[in-house]
């Protein structure tokens, strides 16, 4: 996922909206400021569908570009809802976005249960008989799923978290 920032060089107040990744020698030769002198900076918006803190550092945004390369933006923000991470938590637990699974719509452990029977599984048939004994109904498994996994349901979804 591409995305860009508003930086704003504090003592000139020179704005500018840079892409993600980015190289700072050439953020600076943007904002026009020369080798040497020091940089300080906040970011004041983003592009991204989660909140991005203006003191996130360029290198922690640099390396969370790498990170989101391909990743959806409904499982970022589901992601960012479940767990409350900044953008640096993320780059910081080098979490891994390509392990966690957003099921789109599914709101209740109902739901849950019956996507994981069918997509998880493939169907009632496939379960072991320990498992169809001790989930007499769908909304009992979806429970027990969600209590025994590492997922949560957000505003987009269920979202199993696989990437800490």
């Amino acid at each position: 996922m591409e995305f860009s920032c508003v930086v704003i060089e504090l003592k000139t107040r020179h704005e500018v909206n840079v892409k993600f990744p980015c190289k700072m020698e050439s953020l600076r030769e943007k904002i026009g400021l020369s080798e040497g002198v020091r940089f300080e900076y906040v970011i004041a918006d983003s592009t991204l569908p989660i909140t991005v803190l203006e003191s996130t550092s360029i290198e922690d945004l640099n390396k969370f570009a790498k990170m989101i390369e391909n990743v959806d933006a409904d499982l970022l923000e589901a992601v960012q809802e479940v767990t409350g991470y900044s953008i640096s938590n993320f780059v910081g637990y080098d979490f891994n976005f390509n392990e966690c699974v957003l099921y789109d719509g599914i709101y209740t452990d109902k739901e849950l249960g019956s996507v994981y029977v069918e997509e998880v599984f493939g169907g009632v048939s496939n379960l072991d008989q320990q498992t169809l004994e001790n989930h007499f109904d769908y909304e009992s498994f979806g429970r027990n799923v969600r209590i025994g996994g590492d997922g949560a349901f957000s505003k987009k979804g269920f979202v199993e978290l696989g990437g800490q």
